[in-house]
């Protein structure tokens, strides 16, 4: 699609959900140009649909591999983590598998609740709601890579990158690819999760847009 001289003055990425975002990914789209002139609303797109996801892919050291092609969420450079760390870079990365789900279906997992801090369940919504009401539907690929940088049995702190350029989105204009709009930096999410009991499922408690990786 041919570009005009509107600049796109700016997106956010936001992204939250309980249970595993981005995500899948969180983007504000504020302005954009398509072949007709015509600029495209804004967008909130991460790092997702409610369906069966296909059996993950365990991987060495306990990491499990998560990427559904068919959902349109491929992980690349699966760190080699052992224990909590790899269990804590599971539950981030099933975010980002929900989150992304979310994303381009428009619903919600209820079991987001169990895995999300209140606030990242509210961003999530906010960025499903905000695309609903702009008539635009996120699909694509996303690609995204996933680092825990340090853990123990009850807190983990890791990282999320997610690769927008085989992101597209649809609205009453047509579908063009985030990249037209603007968007093409690989977005930087710092996050942070917790396991109270030092089992069971690992939640998503911080989920913060912190620049480019």
């Amino acid at each position: 699609m041919t570009s005009c001289s509107s600049e796109v003055k700016g997106a956010r990425m936001s992204r939250v959900v309980a249970r595993f975002v981005v995500g899948a990914m969180l983007i504000g789209l504020l302005a954009g140009c398509s072949s007709g002139g015509q600029k495209p609303p804004r967008v909130s797109a991460s790092p997702t649909p409610v369906v069966q996801t296909p059996s993950p892919s365990p991987t060495a050291a306990g990491v499990i591999d998560r990427s559904d092609p068919k959902l349109g969420i491929v992980f690349t450079k699966m760190p080699d983590l052992t224990g909590d760390a790899a269990s804590a870079l599971n539950g981030l990365s099933q975010f980002e598998v929900d989150f992304w789900r979310a994303t381009t279906t428009g619903k919600v997992d209820p079991l987001l609740v169990l895995t999300t801090s209140p606030d990242v369940q509210q961003s999530v919504h906010n960025q499903i709601d905000g695309n609903t009401a702009q008539g635009v539907v996120i699909h694509g690929t996303s690609t995204v890579s996933v680092n825990i940088t340090s853990a123990d049995a009850t807190t983990a702190v890791g990282t999320a990158c997610e690769d927008p350029s085989g992101v597209m989105y649809t609205n009453a204009e047509g579908t063009f690819t985030l990249a037209s709009a603007g968007f093409v930096d690989v977005a930087r999410f710092d996050v942070t999760l917790s396991r109270p009991n030092g089992v069971g499922l690992w939640a998503v408690d911080t989920y913060k847009r912190n620049g480019t990786c």
